[in-house]
Protein backbone atom coordinates (compact mmCIF):
# COMPACT_ATOMS: atom_id res chain seq x y z
CA UNK A 1 0.00 0.00 0.00
CA UNK A 2 1.11 3.35 -1.51
CA UNK A 3 0.73 6.60 1.47
CA UNK A 4 1.03 9.95 -0.36
CA UNK A 5 2.99 12.33 1.23
CA UNK A 6 2.32 16.25 0.99
CA UNK A 7 5.56 18.70 1.84
CA UNK A 8 5.26 21.67 3.86
CA UNK A 9 7.61 23.83 4.55
CA UNK A 10 6.03 26.26 7.03
CA UNK A 11 6.33 25.56 10.81
CA UNK A 12 5.03 26.08 13.54
CA UNK A 13 1.15 28.33 14.13
CA UNK A 14 1.54 29.17 10.05
CA UNK A 15 1.36 25.40 9.26
CA UNK A 16 -2.15 25.22 11.26
CA UNK A 17 -3.28 28.02 8.36
CA UNK A 18 -1.72 28.17 5.60
CA UNK A 19 -0.40 24.06 4.93
CA UNK A 20 -1.95 22.44 2.42
CA UNK A 21 -5.27 21.11 2.96
CA UNK A 22 -5.47 23.21 6.05
CA UNK A 23 -7.36 24.52 8.47
CA UNK A 24 -10.03 21.68 7.31
CA UNK A 25 -7.68 18.80 7.86
CA UNK A 26 -6.65 20.23 11.32
CA UNK A 27 -8.15 17.86 13.67
CA UNK A 28 -10.32 19.21 16.88
CA UNK A 29 -8.95 21.22 19.20
CA UNK A 30 -9.00 20.33 22.61
CA UNK A 31 -9.03 23.23 25.19
CA UNK A 32 -7.52 22.66 29.14
CA UNK A 33 -7.51 24.25 32.37
CA UNK A 34 -4.34 23.65 34.25
CA UNK A 35 -3.40 24.20 37.87
CA UNK A 36 -0.71 27.45 37.92
CA UNK A 37 1.20 25.81 40.16
CA UNK A 38 1.36 22.40 39.45
CA UNK A 39 0.53 22.02 35.99
CA UNK A 40 -1.95 19.78 36.45
CA UNK A 41 -4.56 19.40 34.22
CA UNK A 42 -8.14 20.26 35.98
CA UNK A 43 -10.06 19.80 33.23
CA UNK A 44 -10.37 19.38 28.97
CA UNK A 45 -12.86 18.98 26.30
CA UNK A 46 -12.76 18.74 22.85
CA UNK A 47 -14.01 21.12 21.01
CA UNK A 48 -16.32 20.80 17.61
CA UNK A 49 -14.02 23.05 15.50
CA UNK A 50 -10.46 23.35 15.04
CA UNK A 51 -8.97 26.51 16.29
CA UNK A 52 -5.30 28.27 14.57
CA UNK A 53 -5.23 30.97 16.70
CA UNK A 54 -5.03 32.40 20.43
CA UNK A 55 -7.91 32.08 22.84
CA UNK A 56 -9.16 35.09 25.30
CA UNK A 57 -10.94 35.12 28.31
CA UNK A 58 -12.71 37.48 29.90
CA UNK A 59 -15.87 37.91 32.33
CA UNK A 60 -19.13 38.76 31.71
CA UNK A 61 -21.81 39.41 33.95
CA UNK A 62 -20.26 37.10 36.44
CA UNK A 63 -19.70 34.13 34.32
CA UNK A 64 -16.02 33.35 33.16
CA UNK A 65 -15.67 33.06 29.29
CA UNK A 66 -13.41 31.70 26.75
CA UNK A 67 -13.58 32.98 23.29
CA UNK A 68 -12.24 31.34 20.21
CA UNK A 69 -12.00 31.80 16.29
CA UNK A 70 -13.05 28.62 14.90
CA UNK A 71 -13.05 27.68 11.14
CA UNK A 72 -16.77 27.97 10.78
CA UNK A 73 -18.45 30.19 13.85
CA UNK A 74 -17.07 32.07 16.67
CA UNK A 75 -17.06 29.47 19.98
CA UNK A 76 -17.30 30.14 23.27
CA UNK A 77 -16.18 28.14 26.38
CA UNK A 78 -17.51 28.33 29.94
CA UNK A 79 -15.48 28.17 32.98
CA UNK A 80 -17.18 26.84 35.99
CA UNK A 81 -14.10 27.35 38.74
CA UNK A 82 -16.29 25.98 41.76
CA UNK A 83 -17.13 22.73 39.67
CA UNK A 84 -14.02 22.66 38.00
CA UNK A 85 -15.71 22.44 34.66
CA UNK A 86 -15.17 23.58 30.81
CA UNK A 87 -18.52 23.66 29.10
CA UNK A 88 -18.70 24.55 24.74
CA UNK A 89 -21.55 26.48 25.12
CA UNK A 90 -23.19 25.20 21.20
CA UNK A 91 -26.25 27.87 21.78
CA UNK A 92 -23.74 30.87 20.99
CA UNK A 93 -21.78 29.74 17.74
CA UNK A 94 -22.28 32.96 15.38
CA UNK A 95 -21.18 32.61 11.70
CA UNK A 96 -18.91 35.30 11.18
CA UNK A 97 -16.93 34.45 8.02
CA UNK A 98 -18.32 35.88 4.44
CA UNK A 99 -17.51 33.01 2.20
CA UNK A 100 -13.94 32.64 0.96
CA UNK A 101 -12.57 34.33 4.04
CA UNK A 102 -10.27 32.58 6.07
CA UNK A 103 -10.59 31.75 10.38
CA UNK A 104 -9.32 34.31 12.36
CA UNK A 105 -6.77 35.74 14.76
CA UNK A 106 -7.96 35.97 18.17
CA UNK A 107 -11.23 37.88 18.98
CA UNK A 108 -11.44 40.81 21.02
CA UNK A 109 -13.70 42.21 23.84
CA UNK A 110 -15.48 45.52 23.85
CA UNK A 111 -18.15 45.83 26.45
CA UNK A 112 -20.71 43.55 25.99
CA UNK A 113 -19.04 42.89 22.09
CA UNK A 114 -16.80 39.86 20.93
CA UNK A 115 -15.29 42.01 17.67
CA UNK A 116 -13.53 39.04 15.45
CA UNK A 117 -11.67 39.51 12.31
CA UNK A 118 -10.95 37.05 9.11
CA UNK A 119 -8.25 35.52 6.88
CA UNK A 120 -5.52 34.46 9.82
CA UNK A 121 -5.32 31.84 7.64
CA UNK A 122 -5.06 33.58 3.66
CA UNK A 123 -7.66 34.11 1.64
CA UNK A 124 -7.13 35.39 -2.12
CA UNK A 125 -10.78 35.85 -2.86
CA UNK A 126 -12.07 38.26 0.02
CA UNK A 127 -10.32 40.83 2.14
CA UNK A 128 -10.57 41.28 5.92
CA UNK A 129 -13.87 42.60 8.19
CA UNK A 130 -14.51 43.41 11.35
CA UNK A 131 -17.94 41.25 13.11
CA UNK A 132 -18.88 42.26 15.95
CA UNK A 133 -21.66 40.01 18.18
CA UNK A 134 -23.24 40.42 21.49
CA UNK A 135 -22.70 38.67 24.33
CA UNK A 136 -25.96 38.12 25.46
CA UNK A 137 -27.68 37.16 21.91
CA UNK A 138 -25.45 35.68 19.05
CA UNK A 139 -28.00 36.67 16.77
CA UNK A 140 -27.16 40.59 17.10
CA UNK A 141 -24.22 41.20 14.94
CA UNK A 142 -22.83 43.88 12.79
CA UNK A 143 -20.13 43.72 9.66
CA UNK A 144 -17.68 45.97 8.44
CA UNK A 145 -15.35 45.46 5.73
CA UNK A 146 -13.38 48.63 4.52
CA UNK A 147 -11.26 46.93 2.51
CA UNK A 148 -14.51 45.94 0.28
CA UNK A 149 -15.51 42.08 -0.35
CA UNK A 150 -13.29 41.47 -3.19
CA UNK A 151 -9.94 40.77 -4.09
CA UNK A 152 -7.54 41.86 -5.48
CA UNK A 153 -7.59 45.44 -3.90
CA UNK A 154 -5.01 48.16 -3.38
CA UNK A 155 -2.78 46.13 -5.78
CA UNK A 156 -2.84 43.47 -3.34
CA UNK A 157 -4.02 39.25 -4.16
CA UNK A 158 -3.75 38.20 -0.77
CA UNK A 159 -5.15 39.36 2.35
CA UNK A 160 -3.32 37.79 5.84
CA UNK A 161 -3.12 38.91 9.56
CA UNK A 162 -0.83 37.35 12.65
CA UNK A 163 -2.59 39.55 15.21
CA UNK A 164 -6.11 40.04 16.48
CA UNK A 165 -7.89 43.99 16.26
CA UNK A 166 -6.50 46.20 18.61
CA UNK A 167 -9.27 48.08 20.88
CA UNK A 168 -9.48 51.15 22.97
CA UNK A 169 -13.24 50.24 25.17
CA UNK A 170 -12.73 53.89 26.86
CA UNK A 171 -12.84 55.22 23.58
CA UNK A 172 -15.25 52.86 21.72
CA UNK A 173 -12.51 51.94 19.20
CA UNK A 174 -11.24 49.42 17.00
CA UNK A 175 -8.01 49.33 14.87
CA UNK A 176 -7.88 47.14 11.66
CA UNK A 177 -4.99 46.41 9.51
CA UNK A 178 -4.01 43.47 7.30
CA UNK A 179 -0.34 42.57 6.72
CA UNK A 180 -0.83 42.41 3.04
CA UNK A 181 -3.29 44.86 2.05
CA UNK A 182 -2.08 48.20 2.44
CA UNK A 183 -4.04 50.69 4.73
CA UNK A 184 -5.10 50.71 8.69
CA UNK A 185 -8.70 51.80 9.82
CA UNK A 186 -10.17 53.05 13.26
CA UNK A 187 -13.23 51.90 13.67
CA UNK A 188 -16.03 53.69 16.26
CA UNK A 189 -18.37 50.50 17.63
CA UNK A 190 -21.47 52.08 19.25
CA UNK A 191 -21.42 49.72 22.57
CA UNK A 192 -25.27 50.39 22.81
CA UNK A 193 -26.02 48.73 19.24
CA UNK A 194 -22.39 47.43 18.01
CA UNK A 195 -22.91 50.04 14.76
CA UNK A 196 -19.27 50.00 13.26
CA UNK A 197 -18.13 53.01 11.28
CA UNK A 198 -15.07 54.39 10.22
CA UNK A 199 -12.97 57.49 12.09
CA UNK A 200 -10.32 57.50 10.54
CA UNK A 201 -7.78 55.44 7.79
CA UNK A 202 -4.27 55.85 6.83
CA UNK A 203 -3.97 54.27 3.14
CA UNK A 204 -0.14 54.73 3.26
CA UNK A 205 0.43 52.37 6.21
CA UNK A 206 0.83 48.55 5.84
CA UNK A 207 0.81 46.17 9.02
CA UNK A 208 -0.11 43.13 9.86
CA UNK A 209 1.01 42.91 13.84
CA UNK A 210 -0.37 44.44 16.77
CA UNK A 211 -1.43 48.24 17.75
CA UNK A 212 -0.31 49.14 21.11
CA UNK A 213 -2.18 52.49 22.87
CA UNK A 214 -0.25 54.83 25.50
CA UNK A 215 -1.49 57.37 27.88
CA UNK A 216 -4.84 58.88 29.13
CA UNK A 217 -7.88 58.62 27.43
CA UNK A 218 -8.23 61.77 26.14
CA UNK A 219 -4.50 62.22 25.01
CA UNK A 220 -3.66 58.66 23.58
CA UNK A 221 -1.13 57.76 21.09
CA UNK A 222 -1.47 54.33 19.17
CA UNK A 223 1.61 53.22 18.42
CA UNK A 224 1.82 50.64 15.06
CA UNK A 225 4.76 49.62 12.45
CA UNK A 226 4.45 50.02 9.07
CA UNK A 227 6.05 48.04 5.71
CA UNK A 228 8.28 50.01 4.09
CA UNK A 229 7.05 50.29 0.63
CA UNK A 230 5.18 47.30 -1.28
CA UNK A 231 6.66 44.33 -0.13
CA UNK A 232 5.96 41.35 -2.14
CA UNK A 233 4.07 38.36 0.18
CA UNK A 234 7.11 35.69 -0.37
CA UNK A 235 9.27 38.25 1.76
CA UNK A 236 7.19 37.87 4.58
CA UNK A 237 6.07 34.32 4.19
CA UNK A 238 9.48 32.55 3.77
CA UNK A 239 12.69 34.84 4.85
CA UNK A 240 11.18 38.52 6.81
CA UNK A 241 13.14 39.96 3.93
CA UNK A 242 11.82 43.71 4.55
CA UNK A 243 12.17 47.00 6.82
CA UNK A 244 9.77 48.64 9.03
CA UNK A 245 9.24 51.93 10.69
CA UNK A 246 7.86 52.20 13.95
CA UNK A 247 5.07 55.03 14.31
CA UNK A 248 3.26 57.21 16.69
CA UNK A 249 -0.22 58.54 15.61
CA UNK A 250 -2.89 60.70 17.59
CA UNK A 251 -5.47 57.90 18.54
CA UNK A 252 -7.73 60.63 17.51
CA UNK A 253 -7.01 61.75 14.91
CA UNK A 254 -4.76 59.36 12.39
CA UNK A 255 -1.92 62.44 12.62
CA UNK A 256 1.47 61.17 12.52
CA UNK A 257 3.07 62.16 15.41
CA UNK A 258 6.70 60.67 15.62
CA UNK A 259 8.64 58.15 13.29
CA UNK A 260 11.36 55.41 13.83
CA UNK A 261 14.41 55.34 11.81
CA UNK A 262 13.72 52.00 8.92
CA UNK A 263 14.81 48.45 10.68
CA UNK A 264 15.36 45.32 9.45
CA UNK A 265 12.07 43.44 10.01
CA UNK A 266 10.99 42.39 13.10
CA UNK A 267 9.44 39.34 14.54
CA UNK A 268 5.63 38.77 13.42
CA UNK A 269 3.15 37.31 15.94
CA UNK A 270 4.79 39.66 18.82
CA UNK A 271 3.78 42.72 20.88
CA UNK A 272 5.27 46.38 20.57
CA UNK A 273 6.85 46.56 23.53
CA UNK A 274 6.36 49.32 26.20
CA UNK A 275 9.20 50.12 28.46
CA UNK A 276 10.23 52.50 31.08
CA UNK A 277 11.02 56.11 30.64
CA UNK A 278 8.76 56.08 27.40
CA UNK A 279 11.23 53.56 25.61
CA UNK A 280 9.82 50.75 23.04
CA UNK A 281 11.35 47.78 22.47
CA UNK A 282 10.97 45.51 19.34
CA UNK A 283 12.59 42.04 19.16
CA UNK A 284 14.23 41.35 15.06
CA UNK A 285 14.11 38.42 12.92
CA UNK A 286 17.94 38.21 12.95
CA UNK A 287 18.92 38.59 16.71
CA UNK A 288 18.88 42.14 17.39
CA UNK A 289 16.77 44.01 19.53
CA UNK A 290 15.32 47.55 18.09
CA UNK A 291 14.95 50.43 21.00
CA UNK A 292 13.48 53.36 20.25
CA UNK A 293 12.52 56.55 22.51
CA UNK A 294 11.12 59.95 21.00
CA UNK A 295 13.43 62.94 21.22
CA UNK A 296 11.82 66.42 22.03
CA UNK A 297 10.58 68.17 18.85
CA UNK A 298 9.78 72.03 19.19
CA UNK A 299 9.33 72.52 15.68
CA UNK A 300 6.46 69.76 15.19
CA UNK A 301 6.46 66.15 13.65
CA UNK A 302 9.77 64.37 13.52
CA UNK A 303 10.04 62.22 10.71
CA UNK A 304 13.76 60.87 9.97
CA UNK A 305 15.40 62.28 6.48
CA UNK A 306 15.81 58.58 5.00
CA UNK A 307 11.38 58.39 4.89
CA UNK A 308 11.41 62.16 3.72
CA UNK A 309 13.18 65.07 6.16
CA UNK A 310 12.25 66.59 9.13
CA UNK A 311 10.51 69.84 10.66
CA UNK A 312 13.38 69.71 13.68
CA UNK A 313 16.50 68.11 14.48
CA UNK A 314 17.01 64.71 15.12
CA UNK A 315 18.13 64.29 18.97
CA UNK A 316 20.37 61.47 20.17
CA UNK A 317 17.77 59.15 22.47
CA UNK A 318 19.76 58.73 26.15
CA UNK A 319 22.13 55.21 26.65
CA UNK A 320 22.49 53.44 29.40
CA UNK A 321 25.62 54.47 31.31
CA UNK A 322 28.18 51.98 31.65
CA UNK A 323 28.77 50.69 35.34
CA UNK A 324 31.83 52.37 36.80
CA UNK A 325 32.42 49.81 39.13
CA UNK A 326 32.13 52.10 42.35
CA UNK A 327 30.91 50.26 45.71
Amino acid sequence: MSRARISCRTYGNFALGACPGAPDANPKTTIAVLDPLSLAVVDEIKLSQAIVARTIVTTYKGQIYAYLSGTKTLMRVRWDPEAKKLTEDTAWAPAYLLEGQGPGAAPAAVGKWIIANSNANPSKTVPICAFAVSQDDPNVSSRLCPWGEKLPVRGASTSNTLASFSTDPENSLIFMQDWLVPGIFAVHIDQTTGEMKVKWQRDDITMGDYFVGIGPADKRVLLTQNVIDNTPAKAFAEDSNYQETLMWLDEKTGKTLAQGAPTPATTSGSLINIGYGGRVYMMGTQGSIFIYQVAPCSGGVYIPKSLGGSTCPSTPSPSPSPSSGAG
